[in-house]
């Protein structure tokens, strides 16, 4: 009779435990969808930082840990060089306009812009990072070369206002090119 008794809750019991289990399997697919956006993001590789296992690491003379030290040397002293270059650059400017007037002044940033963009161009397979971040700031540079070409000086090299914006374009297509061909959110 007992057995009679259980049987007649197993579908119950049955039920509930259908229900759990499918809740479940709703939880964990919404955990999954989460976790693939998580993947995806560009961020992902700035916000979380973790050694390689040691089956994961090249063997040979390069294979080293990429340490908080190797981090830094990447991310940090590329942004600060391009930073430097950019108020060099800036500095160069100022000082010619000052000197020779604002042509000078926009052939330096020109060929000091291009100068970078070649130096960049011969260091790009050895540090694709710190390049990459270089460039950035290089495209800055140029906007703003191109920007003092018409705006920021008292005898402008452009005097027509539709002519420095459509001259203003040719850094921004640039950058664009670039980014569509490097694949880059950040630069865009």
């Amino acid at each position: 009779m007992n057995m009679n008794a259980s049987n007649q809750n197993l579908p119950g019991e049955f039920h509930a435990l259908k229900s759990t289990i499918e809740s479940l399997e709703q939880r964990i697919g919404e955990l999954e969808q989460k976790y693939a956006r998580m993947e995806r993001s560009p961020l992902r590789r700035y916000l979380q930082w973790s050694e390689p296992d040691e089956e994961e690491l090249p063997e040979g003379p390069r294979a080293e840990r990429k340490g908080l030290e190797s981090s830094i040397g990447e991310d940090g002293f590329a942004w600060l060089s391009s930073l430097i270059i950019l108020f060099l650059v800036v500095f160069l400017m100022i000082l010619f306009q000052k000197k020779a007037g604002s042509l000078a002044a926009t052939i330096t940033g020109i060929v000091s812009t291009g100068a970078v963009f070649v130096l960049t161009y011969f260091l790009r397979v050895k540090f694709p990072t710190q390049v990459y971040r270089i460039q950035m700031g290089a495209f800055l540079l140029f906007y703003y070369v191109v920007l003092r070409m018409h705006y920021f000086s008292d005898t402008p090299v452009i005097a027509g206002r539709g002519l420095a914006l459509i001259l203003m374009l040719v850094p921004v297509v640039a950058q664009f090119i670039f980014a569509w061909r490097k694949q880059s959110q950040l630069l865009t």
